[in-house]
């Protein structure tokens, strides 16, 4: 079909309606000559610089009265290329995509029509919304990426990831660790996407598929049977030798406690050995005492004394 309608579309990217300036991206050349054709230019446009819509909804808080979320939707399909994008023809009138028609494309030949394509969806109205949505949403991941986050962050993704994919795979507890860091360090609208996907290309080496036929399922199970079977004879031959053990000190110490009894009766008898022996040598020592005789006495007496003329 023939062209009939052909302009310059000038698109940037932008994080809210109304932001002054955004990120240009290289113009395109329109040439359509339908409707139809010119949604499928815009859809091919948008599409790469879409990240994830944000929804607004009532806030508890008494400091907001909209709290942002990130829609179900982890990834914008061309059907949701509408909510994210407004044109901008020279009659700087704002034109919704589902409003263009025919007559739109002919008003527009020749001239540049702008293409404001919001990032995180038309919803992110004002300055105010997009820091309410920074805050919120990108800048708790973006502390995550800097290393800020908690280990009790990582660690709770890690177990959503093996509760998600457990049954499918199989790998160490340090490779589901380094998936959910990955995770982590990406743009947070990424974030669900990448928890329900497969395990990234530069990590799937580490992951093992989990059996899911019957008959490899039950020739794993006796294979772990029998290696459990092997360590628990292990384990019993390991109890065998410490009860042999124990009943060698046993025997150990029944030998002991009758050689002190017998030395202990050893001493009790030396004991009174000695007890003995020191009364009798007393008795003997009493019977040998030295006694003055009749001789001795008379000499005694028949001594005069004399004075001491050497000394005096």
């Amino acid at each position: 079909m023939a062209t009939l309608y052909n302009f310059r579309m000038l698109p940037s990217v932008r994080n809210f309606r109304g932001q002054s300036s955004g990120f240009p991206v290289d113009a395109v050349s329109v040439q359509v000559s339908s409707v139809e054709e010119f949604y499928s230019i815009v859809h091919a446009t948008a599409l790469p610089h879409l990240k994830r819509e944000v929804i607004f909804l009532p806030s508890p808080s008494q400091d907001t009265s909209r709290q942002p979320v990130w829609s179900q939707t982890a990834s914008p399909s061309a059907a949701d290329v509408e909510r994210f994008v407004l044109l901008y023809p020279p009659s700087k009138k704002t034109v919704e995509l589902s409003t263009v028609t025919t007559h739109s494309l002919q008003r527009w030949m020749g001239r540049d029509v702008l293409l404001y394509i919001h990032c995180y969806s038309n919803n992110v109205a004002s300055k105010r919304d997009w820091t309410l949505v920074n805050k919120t949403l990108i800048e708790p991941a973006e502390q995550d990426r800097a290393g800020a986050a908690s280990m009790a962050s990582l660690l709770a993704l890690k177990s959503r990831l093996r509760e998600i994919h457990g049954a499918a795979y199989r790998s160490q507890d340090i490779n589901w660790q380094l998936w959910a860091n990955q995770i982590q360090s990406a743009p947070a609208h990424r974030h669900d996407a990448m928890v329900s996907e497969p395990p990234p290309s530069n990590l799937i080496h580490l992951f093992a598929h989990a059996p899911t036929q019957p008959e490899v399922v039950l020739r794993n199970a006796r294979q772990g049977l029998c290696v459990a079977g092997g360590l628990n004879r292990n384990f019993a031959s390991t109890v065998e030798d410490m009860v042999a053990s124990i009943r060698t000190l046993k025997r150990k110490h029944e030998e002991l406690q009758t050689h002190l009894l017998f030395l202990d009766g050893q001493i009790t008898a030396a004991q009174r050995m000695l007890a003995s022996n020191t009364t009798l040598l007393g008795g003997f020592e009493n019977a040998l005492g030295i006694e003055e005789s009749q001789f001795g006495t008379a000499l005694l007496q028949d001594m005069e004394e004399q004075e001491d003329v050497d000394h005096n």
